[in-house]
């Protein structure tokens, strides 16, 4: 290894003593040029493209290379994607008087224009799509054009009333379309099965209805007035409005989510939530511009409002706690499409980010806040603590006394509850809790292993939200092996990955490629180290699809710490130099470094070494140092490189990074151990300059475990 320095030690820890913070904003790690400028985008998430329309037609990225794959020549439009049978559908915009429209069909399979369908009169506005029956419905101006997506063409005409700007809904269960009608302050209601207006129609609504949402559970249709600042509520068996909610002035977006029982209004610069069964009010939050569309991520943890405004600011708010996440955002743009890790900011290029994460390091109640566990030394007991913030709600001695320690927690089955893996140091056996709050759930607790030499080191994504794979390491062979546990104690698969060299053991975990498999770095007892990508589900069996010795024997150099560093969505790693005390950092692409990449943080006289990472950071990730003087110091790795002498008491040191929740920005929240007074404390915020915010325990023998 021979990394350039970047910044000499002397330098740096003049910097960790002299900054006293700053508004760290998030830079996109790639940019992906266009022609012209974007509008209109849709992500097909199961071929993994984004598809956006610009200056050249409609551009198609590849969202795991970051580069356009092809491009297909279309009119501008709109899009609308039907995804389980591959079509994009392009709805030019005709907003001159005379023109033609169309709606332009692409396969996505082949990613080749098919056909346009020509619709009938000028001055189209939206589209929407009933994927029971595949009908696409377009609204014009004056008409309802009816589209067989079969066929690929118009089999109907329904007339839509006196000429107006419209937009639409459907309800695929009882094949009713929703057509408002803004300046007549109505709403057409079509039968889809005859392609006629139903009996009552058009109904009543308040003043300048701009949107409308389903609520199919309830069998019900949402509609935001723009001027009233109302939502009226109409019942869809019949046809009347059953209730006026009053709403943030200026609402022109909607959006509903039965399984998530929420209804999400935006306008005046916020995002009000109502429960959708009730439809009572949860929270309104606050958003940098005016939202004009609203949508859920995939794993519906957030919602993302993108602006009216083509140079705007996209919010992405956590759902669990009703909280803007993206206040830090370096660029602006109209829409905003998370695809698993990254996010696709588009505006006049698209600027990829890394996603802010919205799993908590450990949440056993699945309140949106981490949670702590905690064992007594003396005693053998162990506790658990559900926490709000650095506000403990409730805490409860859960085990013991007993020769069960934890060493690992983590979410094995990916329900949302944190879960706890056990050791017994006196029969050698392993039992894993699957929790639910305070105690596992029903069914819960078992012993997984035992007596065994198998021992469990990690707990890593096998895949794209799915439950985690715990790995185990045989101590005696060296052998390392899979279980994937979706469904509790019991393994639904069970593999052997490695059965070799018993010299080689895998230390430190992380994505390196971006796939959200993560990956697994290996270090043999001859000091090289070696780094395996992994593949792989329940079915064919997990694997490397790539694997590279990355360094050889006797550099004296050793992997200490894997996190994302400079927020490209990679894992990169930390490495400490046995003989100089050196430290320095790789910044990663796969299995090799970035051009550039390799750099020494910081020079071994100057007396500082890293003892954590913090990788849990929706925007940025740090690195805890300890000084030979027991001074303690963090340091944002890129793009920007600031450090914080955060204390200089000997006394004090960090045992645990993550994020608690207690602060609006989402910043990093440390658990601190008094080695001689044995209190425990919690910072809200990595960078603050004060002592502690909150005590967590006065008592030295209760200690927060696991380490990890």
């Amino acid at each position: 290894m021979k990394p350039y320095t970047l910044l000499s030690g002397a330098l740096l820890v003049i910097a960790l003593a002299l900054s006293s913070g700053f508004a760290r904003a998030t830079y996109p790690f790639k940019t992906i040029p266009v022609q012209g400028s974007t509008s209109s985008a849709v992500m097909h998430a199961g071929l993994g493209k984004l598809y956006v329309v610009d200056g050249g037609g409609v551009a198609i990225v590849d969202a795991s290379t970051l580069v356009i794959a092809g491009r297909i020549p279309t009119a501008s439009g709109s899009l609308l994607l039907d995804e389980p049978n591959n079509r994009l559908y392009v709805l030019e915009y005709t907003l001159t008087s005379g023109a033609s429209g169309g709606v332009e069909v692409i396969d996505t399979s082949t990613d080749t224009y098919l056909t346009k369908i020509a619709l009938p009169g000028t001055f189209y506005y939206a589209m929407d799509y009933n994927a029971l029956t595949r009908r696409l419905y377009a609204v014009s101006e004056s008409v309802v054009a009816v589209i067989d997506a079969t066929l690929n063409q118009v089999v109907s005409t329904v007339a839509a009333g006196p000429s107006d700007l419209r937009t639409l809904c459907i309800n695929a269960a009882t094949n009713r379309i929703y057509v408002v009608n803004r300046y007549h302050d109505n709403v057409t209601i079509i039968d889809g099965a005859t392609n006629t207006e139903v009996p009552g129609s058009p109904v009543v609504l308040g003043e300048r209805p701009t949107t409308c949402v389903v609520d199919g559970g309830r069998n019900r249709v949402i509609v935001t007035n723009l001027n009233s600042a109302t939502l009226s509520v109409i019942d869809g068996a019949t046809n009347a409005i059953t209730a006026t909610i009053p709403v943030n002035a200026g609402s022109s977006a909607a959006i509903a989510d039965d399984t998530l029982n929420l209804l999400a209004v935006g306008g005046d610069r916020t995002v009000s939530f109502f429960r959708l069964d009730t439809l009572a009010l949860i929270k309104e939050v606050g958003t940098y511009d005016q939202p004009a569309s609203l949508t859920f991520d995939a794993l519906g943890l957030a919602l993302i409002a993108n602006p009216d405004s083509y140079n705007g600011r996209p919010a992405v708010i956590e759902l669990r706690r009703f909280t803007d996440v993206t206040t830090a955002l370096a660029s602006n743009g109209h829409t905003l499409i998370p695809y698993k890790s990254r996010c696709f900011l588009f505006g006049s290029a698209i600027d990829v980010y890394k996603c802010p994460s919205f799993r908590r390091a450990w949440d056993t109640n699945n309140d949106g806040y981490s949670d702590l566990a905690w064992y007594n030394t003396a005693t053998k007991e162990n506790g658990v603590s559900l926490m709000n913030g650095a506000t403990t709600i409730d805490s409860a001695i859960t085990l013991g006394p007993s020769d069960w320690v934890p060493v690992l927690r983590s979410d094995l089955d990916g329900d949302g509850y944190g879960d706890l893996v056990f050791r017994n140091t006196t029969t050698q056996e392993t039992a894993a809790w699957f929790m639910k709050g305070l105690a596992p759930r029903a069914d819960g607790a078992a012993v997984i292993l035992g007596p065994s030499t198998y021992v469990p080191i990690f707990a890593v994504e096998c895949g794209y939200a799915v439950a985690h794979c715990l790995v185990w390491r045989d101590t005696v062979s060296g052998k390392v092996a899979y279980w994937y546990m979706p469904t509790g104690p019991v393994p639904d698969y069970a593999q052997v990955i490695y059965d070799g060299d018993p010299g080689w053991t895998p230390e430190l975990t992380g994505d390196f490629d971006g796939d959200d498999h993560t990956d697994l770095l290996w270090r043999h007892t001859d000091g090289r180290v070696a780094l395996w990508l992994m593949q792989g589900d329940a079915t064919g069996g997990f694997s490397a699809k790539a694997s590279a010795v990355i360094l050889g024997p006797g550099t004296g150099w050793v992997p200490k710490f894997v996190a994302d560093f400079d927020g490209d969505g990679l894992a990169d790693i930390v490495w400490q130099s046995t003989t100089t005390g050196s430290t320095a950092a790789w910044m990663m692409d796969g299995l090799q470094t970035k051009p550039g990449g390799a750099l020494n943080i910081m020079e071994g006289a100057s007396g500082w070494t890293p003892t954590r990472a913090e990788s849990d950071s929706p925007w940025g990730n740090w690195l805890i140092w300890r000084h030979v003087d027991g001074s303690t110091a963090a340091s944002n790795i890129g793009p920007w490189w600031y450090g914080y002498l955060i204390s200089t008491d000997p006394n004090w040191s960090v045992t645990h990074a993550g994020r608690f929740d207690s602060s609006a920005n989402w910043d990093s929240h440390l658990i601190w151990y008094n080695n001689v007074t044995g209190q425990t404390a919690m910072w809200t915020g990595i960078i603050y300059p004060s002592s502690v915010s909150a005590f967590l325990s006065h008592d030295p023998r209760w200690r927060v475990v696991p380490n990890n």
